[in-house]
């Protein structure tokens, strides 16, 4: 078997998406909020309609990752090391990293389009909008980071190799103050990402993660059950 994705050092890559990449359309956000096309309330048809014409227009979607050689990476029981740098990802996580014999940093951003439309909306007091713009664009990366992984997952398959899930800094006991380490280790400002003085990712909607990758890891479902995160947008989609 061929190894060059685990021995190739520090490969980056970035790519640039827009909703038609991703698959979504109105129709999508339509039925996310539980109605159809024929069914849904005007004023609510109108609001996804702005929202979604907006997001189309102004949204530049950055995603990208940089895959560690498997020297540069160690992989402990309740965290791993990469080009030095120790994580404490905690033991759920750690424990589905488990056989990894490199790993990858995920990055997943929307801009400051988000941003930019709710000052708009807060400005207009319209909260309708305000609530629809923020459950959107929360989806929309969320489907973006779905999307990069589709990619990293092809490139893996050509050399027979697999991945894990991904997972978050911030998810599961893993303290979002290691979004530091996580970033000092990717490109300035990668993906247009930069951190706050609380680690916290700008833009809001941005996703950072790792996954595991080698020939005997495997993706899993995420087992809410174990997790204490109540507002984990895993725990939504598989309850």
């Amino acid at each position: 078997m061929n190894d060059d994705l685990l021995q190739r050092p520090n490969d980056v890559k970035e790519y640039e998406f827009n909703l038609n990449d991703l698959n979504i359309s109105q129709t999508y956000f339509i039925r996310s909020l539980g109605y159809s096309e024929s069914n849904i309330p005007g004023q609510v048809a109108e609001s996804v309609h702005n929202i979604i014409g907006y997001f189309d227009k102004e949204m530049n979607i950055k995603c990208g990752y940089k895959k560690f050689a498997n020297s540069a990476v160690k992989i402990y029981s309740s965290g791993f090391s990469a080009e030095n740098q120790n994580f404490n990802c905690k033991k759920i996580i750690g424990k589905y990293l488990r056989g990894s014999e490199s790993l990858i940093f995920l990055v997943a951003s929307l801009g400051d389009v988000f941003e930019r439309l709710l000052n708009s909306l807060e400005s207009n007091n319209d909260y309708l909008e305000m609530f629809l713009s923020d459950k959107f664009a929360s989806e929309i990366v969320e489907a973006a980071a779905d999307k990069m992984e589709m990619i990293i997952e092809e490139d893996l398959k050509i050399q027979s190799l697999k991945m894990t899930n991904r997972y978050s800094p911030g998810y599961c006991g893993w303290d979002v103050s290691e979004q530091k380490k996580f970033f000092s280790l990717l490109p300035a400002r990668f993906c247009g990402v930069t951190l706050s003085e609380s680690a916290m990712m700008i833009p809001i909607k941005s996703v950072s993660a790792v996954l595991g990758i080698g020939k005997n890891v495997e993706r899993k479902d995420y087992e809410c059950s174990i997790c204490d995160d109540e507002f984990c947008y895993k725990r939504k989609k598989y309850e």
